[in-house]
């Protein structure tokens, strides 16, 4: 499926049949249900779940969860600066980002 075809599937109820983990949660996402989104990523370990979780955390504003999985702590925590916390997406129900997309739906 491509990003047109998953884009326009987001006008039915349920997502299509099939799709993996993270694209289920990109859809929900996409639909307004952040909560089922995080749902069904947050208890996997794949690399795809695991940007899908950054993903979320992101687009809510929670840079601080954005990152949990997805590398190994540094050694020395505190002298590494602080990141500004990241601004909420202003359209929380939107398709995913084509680059994400893409990197779910390479295999």
């Amino acid at each position: 499926m491509d990003l047109a075809a998953f884009t326009r599937s987001l006008a039915n109820d349920a997502p299509p049949a099939g799709l993996s983990p993270p694209l289920a949660a990109l859809w929900w996402d996409a639909k307004g249900d952040w909560a089922r989104a995080h749902g069904l990523i947050d208890h996997l370990e794949t690399h795809d779940a695991m940007a899908v979780h950054a993903y979320l955390h992101r687009k809510q504003g929670d840079a601080s969860n954005a990152g949990y999985g997805t590398a190994a702590p540094p050694a020395n925590t505190a002298a590494r600066p602080t990141r500004p916390r990241v601004k909420p997406c202003s359209k929380p129900s939107s398709p995913p980002p084509p680059r994400l997309y893409r990197r779910i739906t390479r295999h």
